[in-house]
């Protein structure tokens, strides 16, 4: 070894020591990572987990944090995860207005990172299917047809009077509808996204006030139909050409009645040469360019479509199952063959609150 390959080798083995070239991360459970600022502001009311860690995950024993302004943004509680590389903080938006989260190590501040609240004052209710399958975001509307005795899912998303995106949690409430089951719903897959679910009971309609801080901001109308309504099926193919080899994407349908109204809940059974994969709304498989296409039937009642995928390790999963996927994973590919293989669950934690 040369002497200025000796002496670099040394300079690097100095600067790993010094912690040279790690960061801080944090992280929340809406967002992701981030540096030093929230990437939207949270809706008043709203709880949230803030994690932080080294990038090199060095310990961070003696780590505490507080908001500057407590008014705004209140700390519930903290404290190191197992392992000893992670601060996690439980923070709650009290007020409008502006903060920073504070992490001190005992004796100085490590980092902080900016959070705004704003007072939600609108409710979108997204159309999950269309989310899933096309990455639309498309708002559902003052009425909806549902099959009776099924669950429907719509993405509740908060907008301050401004019209900006927050980040919310637990923040919309409803009366008791007799008939009508209704309660919420959020995920963690990569981002927290909260969902509001009815299911009717009977073939009637149902109205449901929805509020917001106390106040009614819209009453979404819930018609309780018969299977049999449903006459068409459009298929919405998954986004093959936006995926990469191995990518899990998502494919669904839409139902509709004899006068072209959207009907949700529809119970569609699926099957891949003659194997059924399951029932629901929604279905998931690994992108497989380099195979031969494999065709896939769905079914509702009396009314099928088919469809051809180049995929493997298919799932049938639900857009009113919130981060779970419903039967088993079917391999296909090679010549002869579908086997049925183990339950395939997209991991998710899952907070429900029920009304009944």
């Amino acid at each position: 070894m040369t002497h200025r390959m000796l002496a670099a080798s040394l300079l690097c083995t100095v600067l790993a020591a010094a912690g040279c070239g790690r960061h801080l991360e944090f992280q929340d459970n809406f967002s992701g990572l981030f540096e030093d600022r929230v990437q939207r502001p949270y809706a008043v009311g709203t709880t949230a987990t803030v994690t932080v860690q080294w990038s090199t995950l060095d310990r961070v024993d003696g780590w505490m944090a507080h908001s500057e302004n407590p008014a705004v943004v209140q700390v519930l509680s903290q404290g190191i995860r197992p392992g000893g590389s992670t601060l996690e903080i439980n923070v709650q938006a009290l007020a409008e207005g502006d903060t920073r989260l504070v992490v001190t190590d005992g004796s100085a501040i490590v980092g902080t990172a900016s959070m705004r609240v704003v007072r939600a004052t609108q409710l979108q209710l997204l159309d999950h299917a269309l989310q899933k399958t096309k990455k639309q975001s498309e708002d559902v509307g003052g009425e909806v047809r549902v099959v009776a005795g099924q669950p429907m899912a719509v993405e509740a998303r908060y907008l301050d009077a401004s019209q900006e995106h927050a980040w919310g949690r637990d923040l919309v409430t409803w009366p008791e509808v007799g008939g009508l089951r209704v309660w919420t719903d959020a995920e963690t897959l990569g981002r927290d996204a909260e969902y509001v679910l009815v299911q009717p009971a009977g073939l009637e309609a149902y109205d449901l006030p929805l509020s917001l801080n106390g106040q009614e901001k819209r009453t979404l109308r819930v018609i309780g139909v018969p299977e049999a309504d449903i006459v068409r099926i459009d298929l919405l193919p998954p986004p093959e050409d936006d995926a990469q080899e191995d990518d899990y994407i998502c494919g669904g349908l839409l139902a509709y009645d004899a006068a072209g109204n959207r009907i949700y809940g529809a119970p569609a059974d699926w099957t891949i040469a003659g194997v059924s994969v399951g029932s629901g709304d929604l279905l998931c498989y690994k992108y497989a360019p380099h195979q031969d296409a494999t065709s896939v039937t769905v079914q509702v009642g009396a009314t099928g479509a088919q469809l051809l995928v180049k995929g493997k390790d298919f799932y049938v999963s639900s857009t009113a199952m919130i981060g779970c996927s419903v039967g088993g994973p079917v391999a296909s590919g090679t010549a002869g063959g579908i086997l049925a293989g183990l339950a395939l669950v997209l991991f998710a934690i899952r907070l429900r609150r029920l009304s009944r």
